[in-house]
């Protein structure tokens, strides 16, 4: 359930608009997942698409560490205004969760104030 993430999970009952992202920041911020606006609270296992190769705007590609164990890194935000364009791209390096919170935080108007609570979880894979 998206909500059990966020701070602050009251605000599940007024905001209806998430996005997740996943990156490992052991490599090189690298995206995972880029889910795509949510207009629900919670996430169907195969709902978000399969990103097989190459890059795309939004979908999932799973853990691949050339060696070793990394961190992955699932943001979860509460959007006043749900988005249609998302900084990054899954499969790809990316400028860091401070870059994708500073866009996702500007509405359609560019003033700042569009995320209204987010949650993180830290994981780890080893290969």
């Amino acid at each position: 359930e998206i909500c059990a993430c966020l701070v602050g999970s009251e605000m599940c009952i007024r905001d209806r608009a998430y996005v997740i992202y996943m990156i490992d920041p052991d490599g090189n911020n690298w995206i995972h997942l880029i889910s795509g606006t949510l207009t629900k609270e919670e996430v169907v296992q195969g709902e978000i698409t399969q990103v097989n190769k190459g890059t795309s705007d939004t979908g999932y590609i799973g853990p691949y560490p050339p060696a070793g164990t990394h961190s992955y890194e699932v943001y979860v935000f509460a959007l006043k205004q749900a988005k249609t364009d998302y900084a990054g791209k899954v499969n790809a390096v990316c400028d860091g969760i401070d870059k994708i919170a500073q866009e996702l935080d500007a509405d359609a108007a560019g003033a700042s104030g569009n995320i209204a609570a987010y949650g993180k979880l830290t994981g780890t894979y080893t290969k």
